[in-house]
């Protein structure tokens, strides 16, 4: 895809943003947590525990998932997901399948944002995705054979505060530095006229980068269309220059 074509759908969503101001609600949009979905959960968090953090302890779900984190004080996290036993409901049954296919990126997800104006946003822009209201927040999630399939936006119903002894980490990490992922123009379009600034320089062969105050979000562009994006890397920042990145590749 060449520049110039990206410019022309940037005008297209910037005549949103200016023409429908209620578009733009997402100045506090930020990175709420990253998802890898692992085939064994116990090396994963070994692996981690090798790489310096503290993990907290995550649960098994209802449904089958089993979980852990790594938590930073700043709210955002890394959640290291798994399957116990056979899937129950349709969201264990989508992590059954990327785990089988070896998608260890599985999803970023956002926050901010009450979510009745992102799916305000969302309607507006003719753009397919699926609301689910629980007792602790909602998601906003999207169908499989969509392009945005590896994202979703959460909404807390009530504070979410990182726990204090879990957000200390042996390696001097204090929160995410970048998340990089596979999208397109309509994953590009959709966070600028969300309210998010591209900040990619010239010399930059990426789609697009976005800050957060929970780390940045710069997107490649997917090679092959016909599989699901996927999350490729997650860098970690200790705030003096250092950094830590590990894959999410298949």
């Amino acid at each position: 895809m060449s520049r110039p074509v990206v410019s022309t759908y940037f005008l297209f969503f910037a005549f949103l943003w200016i023409a429908c101001p209620i578009l733009a609600v997402a100045q506090n949009l930020q990175i709420d947590h990253v998802v890898y979905a692992y085939s064994n959960l116990d090396s994963a968090k070994n692996r981690f525990v090798s790489m310096g953090f503290t993990l907290k302890p995550g649960r098994l779900h209802s449904n089958g998932l089993l979980n852990a984190h790594v938590k930073f004080e700043n709210g955002s996290y890394v959640e290291l997901m798994s399957l116990k036993g056979q899937p129950t409901d349709d969201v264990a049954l989508k992590y059954k399948t990327l785990i089988e296919q070896h998608y260890t990126g599985a999803y970023l997800a956002l926050t901010g944002p009450e979510h009745h104006k992102i799916v305000l946003a969302l309607r507006q822009l003719n753009i397919e995705h699926e609301v689910t209201n629980g007792s602790l927040w909602t998601y906003i999630a999207f169908p499989e054979y969509s392009p945005l399939s590896h994202i979703f936006f959460i909404t807390y119903h009530h504070p979410n505060p990182a726990t204090g002894e879990f957000t200390i980490h042996s390696n001097g990490f204090n929160g995410l530095k970048e998340v990089v992922i596979e999208g397109g123009e309509l994953l590009v379009g959709l966070l600028h006229t969300l309210g998010l600034r591209n900040s990619l320089t010239e010399q930059e062969s990426f789609l697009a980068r976005f800050s957060t105050p929970t780390g940045a979000i710069t997107i490649v562009e997917q090679e092959n269309k016909d599989v699901r994006p996927r999350i490729l890397t997650t860098s970690f920042s200790n705030g003096q220059g250092q950094q830590l990145t590990i894959s999410g590749n298949r």
